[in-house]
């Protein structure tokens, strides 16, 4: 191989070799920047699905506090106008009455329903006995619950895809390595070798790069 030979493909895999480590370089910026990006993301929906789930917890809490009144109220009102009933006092049958008008609004309804079903069917109904009460109670609770549990899955899949971009950092810190190393040998030989090295990695790694979402 004459001279001018040797020395033009020592040009090229030069310039081959600053072509590889520059475009590893801004890929690996790239890589980095969306890693923070997708783990900022990540971190973000867990506290949004915390303070969510805590809301419902809230709610839940709640639902029983009013499932708990509503249930005091109708025993008051069930025994006074039993006892009133049975004993012939209008008074406790005034009283029950006077219990009725105090209970929840949206309660009522199911103690209306009661009353309906039990002139239906000649037997005693609970208002509670209605799927729609506890719907109305704890429904709440349970659809925030739900949605804390989507926002903390999507939170999950952030986290998935700024590790997937942290390991592509890692593999263009390879590429680097490789490029460099070309760059000080000496022997053309070795330079193919960690440039083709580095050639490998850097396109297996630009394939896994390209098919990751973007923040």
């Amino acid at each position: 191989m004459s001279e001018e030979s040797t020395i033009g493909s020592s040009r090229f895999l030069s310039l081959f070799g600053a072509c590889l480590l520059g475009l590893a370089t801004i890929a690996s910026a790239w890589s980095g920047y969306q890693a923070a990006v997708w783990s900022g993301n990540s971190q973000v929906s867990f506290i949004k699905a915390s303070n969510t789930l805590n809301e419902g917890n809230a709610r839940f809490l709640l639902g029983v506090q009013m499932m708990m009144a509503d249930g005091n109220m109708y025993l008051q009102a069930s025994s006074q106008y039993l006892l009133g009933k049975g004993l012939e006092e209008p008074a406790r049958l005034a009283l029950a009455k006077g219990i009725e008008s105090t209970m929840q609004k949206d309660f009522k309804k199911f103690v209306t329903w009661a009353k309906v079903q039990y002139k239906k069917t000649g037997k005693p109904h609970n208002p509670f006995d209605n799927p729609e009460y506890l719907l109305m109670r704890l429904g709440g609770a349970e659809a925030m619950r739900n949605k804390s549990n989507a926002i903390f899955k999507k939170g999950q899949e952030e986290g998935a895809f700024g590790d997937s971009y942290v390991l592509t950092v890692v593999f263009f810190s390879i590429v680097l390595f490789f490029a460099g190393m070309a760059s000080v040998m000496r022997q053309r030989m070795l330079q193919i070798t960690f440039l083709g090295a580095g050639t490998v990695t850097f396109l297996y790694t630009l394939i896994r790069l390209v098919t990751l979402p973007i923040a």
